[in-house]
């Protein structure tokens, strides 16, 4: 599989729309897509599920072509099955951020998913948290 560069420009910054509305996702990528340097926008849970992610997509469509790139909060913790019905889900955006917590073989398979739909793929390691290492209180030995 040939590697696909999903952001044109070397160095660039991606906003994150974490708002609560399309009007104030509009404003924000009305604002921003023209200003030199902005690679693409991050989109989350908090557009996605109230909005939809074909609506949220359409929104930021219709004023630039600028890479999406969706983060669902620690996808890739479920049984390895399920990365491709959630790849499928997720076909209106360019690139999908992962955090494959639940082992290697669901992430091996979730990547593989992601990158069979032609997605770029986006992999976490580890959260920067306080609380979230065992060594902070957390779960997770670090």
């Amino acid at each position: 599989m040939a590697a696909m560069t999903l952001i044109k420009l070397k160095k660039s910054v991606i906003p994150s729309c974490d708002v609560d509305s399309l009007e104030r996702l509009r404003k924000l990528v009305s604002g921003t897509c023209d200003v030199r340097g902005i690679g693409g926008y991050k989109i989350g849970f908090e557009l996605v599920i109230p909005f939809g992610m074909k609506a949220v997509v359409k929104e930021i469509r219709s004023l630039t072509r600028l890479p999406i790139i969706y983060d669902h909060q620690k996808a890739a913790t479920d049984i390895p099955e399920t990365g491709e019905k959630f790849a499928a889900a997720c076909r209106e955006v360019d690139a999908i951020i992962l955090f494959p917590q639940a082992g290697p073989k669901t992430g091996e398979a979730w990547i593989r998913a992601v990158q069979k739909s032609s997605k770029t793929v986006i992999v976490g390691g580890e959260m920067t948290h306080d609380g979230y290492l065992e060594g902070t209180g957390g779960y997770l030995k670090g």
